[in-house]
């Protein structure tokens, strides 16, 4: 893609393979740096991940972009005002990260809910406190037919088994030594 704008932009071939290669540093050296920050923060909010996240393209496009301009011949203002861009695009990217980070926390956090409920109250009871689908993230929401399945499951293997001692118990005569 980059080569075909480069082409139909009439830019030089030796010129398009300088930009190509400020670029390809540039996104590499953002996915090292971002990478090593997700790594570090592994144990932090998925709010906190997610706008590290969302910041790597951005970054990426910055490191480029103002390594290929301070090569050109800009006047200190044009690179000014191109700081001023890149800094708006990372501020808005944080702050979608952050508000799309409030459906998922909430969405992890009704998953924590349903396990408390079903380690407070026992395999078999509603873990849901609402109706299920409600926007959480198809993993999340996954996850949460899981466990209420699981539920399921417990609560039949725990009557399958009081089941079989009720037998047991008629056959000796409710003697358990018998």
């Amino acid at each position: 893609i980059a080569t075909a704008a480069a082409a139909a932009g009439g830019i030089p071939a030796g010129d398009a393979a300088h930009l190509l290669l400020y670029s390809a540093v540039g996104a590499a050296l953002a996915g090292v740096v971002v990478g090593g920050l997700l790594t570090w923060l592994r144990r932090s909010r998925i709010g906190v991940q997610a706008a590290v996240a969302a910041l790597a393209p951005v970054l990426a496009v910055a490191i480029g972009v103002v390594w290929a301009a301070s090569s050109m011949f800009l006047m200190h203002h044009d690179l000014a005002i191109l700081w001023v861009v890149l800094a708006g695009a990372g501020t808005v990217s944080v702050i979608v990260a952050l508000v799309l980070d409030r459906r998922v926390s909430a969405a992890a956090r009704s998953l924590e809910d349903m396990a408390r409920r079903l380690a407070e109250t026992g395999p078999g009871s509603a873990l849901r406190p609402g109706p299920a689908g409600r926007g959480e993230p198809e993993q999340l929401a996954r996850l949460a037919t899981q466990l209420e399945e699981t539920s399921a499951r417990l609560a039949e293997a725990q009557e399958q088994t009081a089941a079989v001692e009720r037998s047991r118990a008629a056959r000796t005569g409710g003697d358990a030594a018998g």
